[in-house]
């Protein structure tokens, strides 16, 4: 970093301050922690109500331990046989049940462009991932940055390492944003999933097109257009499977998740 530079939101007035010599920084995105995703309360429940009723159906299989698997689903008998921690599978477990996808496509060529919308939409993706990883809800996370990245989550143990990915991702002019989520959902890629959260920043009719027929599947489709414009004739084609919610750019998360 060899410059500072101090500006109010309006950029209305500018300083700056050169640093005596080049320092280094990294700003990582924040965890907004919530007990609760209001925006989407409705899939939420719905995935709890689930979740608590394919862990009462164990099958014969356990697999290691992992930190975060509740205590009472440690298989102590299996444990104590290979002496390491042991837990049962569940059926359903394989399922996914969330998968989120975020456009890494950057918009803009200035750091006033691009970076508050990058950061944004990586702060829903870790907050809500957050909500899921305290709930014991597995999720994946897709991404495409030469080629399509998968992050599986299955609790709070794997949340560090899914973070550190999530703040490394890498934005590219060239990446082609909602085409690589369409030609996903047209491919077939997101069947057998109960929920489908897509984090982007540009909305059309083929887009709608697209959810519309993916929800008509079975599949509960939330997408999060964080923009500053107007789209609220998007924003009236929600149904019962298909939400669509609008985030401002520089919007305070905690009101908006």
């Amino acid at each position: 970093m060899k410059e500072v530079v101090i500006t109010d939101f309006f950029q209305m007035f500018r300083f700056k301050y050169k640093n005596p010599g080049t320092i280094k920084a990294v700003v990582y995105p924040r965890i907004i922690r919530k007990n609760e995703l209001s925006s989407i309360r409705d899939v939420t429940a719905y995935l709890c109500r689930e979740n608590d009723k394919a862990k009462t159906e164990p099958d014969v299989v356990v697999r290691d331990y992992i930190a975060g698997d509740a205590l009472k689903y440690i298989h102590w008998k299996a444990s104590a046989k290979e002496l390491k921690l042991k837990t049962r599978n569940f059926i359903g477990e394989e399922q996914k049940n969330v998968v989120f996808f975020y456009d890494t496509r950057r918009y803009g060529s200035t750091l006033y462009e691009y970076l508050p919308l990058e950061n944004q939409m990586l702060e829903i993706l870790l907050g809500a991932g957050y909500f899921f990883a305290e709930k014991n809800i597995g999720f994946e996370v897709w991404s495409h940055s030469n080629g399509l990245k998968r992050c599986k989550v299955e609790g709070t143990g794997d949340y560090e390492r899914f973070y550190q990915e999530t703040a490394h991702a890498v934005f590219d002019t060239q990446e082609k944003g909602n085409a690589v989520f369409e030609d996903l959902a047209i491919q077939g890629a997101f069947a057998g999933t109960n929920v489908v959260i897509a984090i982007l920043h540009k909305i059309d009719e083929q887009l709608i097109s697209v959810v519309k027929q993916l929800s008509e599947t079975g599949v509960w489709v939330i997408l999060y257009i964080v923009t500053d414009k107007n789209i609220e004739e998007y924003l009236k084609q929600s149904s019962n499977r298909l939400q669509i919610l609008a985030v401002p750019v520089q919007a305070e998360l905690e009101g908006w998740l």
